[in-house]
């Protein structure tokens, strides 16, 4: 078996007060994916496992917080924010 010693990609997705789901996967991972919020952000970003996500509901992170979900398939990860033109940057591994 070998050894990830790097990201697999790093990208950075636009999310709004529609759920987003986490689509740009390289295949299956090792390690999961890092969501970390812009800096930049005046709201949270809230993580789910389906489109059904709310600021209620989901995983809270608020800007420049970062969280590792261990999941093989990032898609089964869905991202709502409590205000509109969010970003958030994750890093696949």
């Amino acid at each position: 078996m070998s050894q990830v010693t790097g990201p697999v990609s790093i990208n950075q997705l636009a999310v709004g007060t529609a759920a987003v789901q986490v689509t740009a996967t390289p295949g299956r991972l090792a390690w999961g994916v890092t969501i970390r919020p812009l800096s930049a952000n005046t709201g949270k970003i809230y993580v789910g496992t389906s489109s059904g996500v709310t600021t209620a509901s989901g995983f809270e992170l608020a800007a420049g917080e970062q969280h590792t979900f261990h999941v093989f398939d990032p898609s089964t990860l869905w991202l709502i924010a409590s205000a509109a033109s969010q970003a958030v940057c994750f890093e696949f591994s």
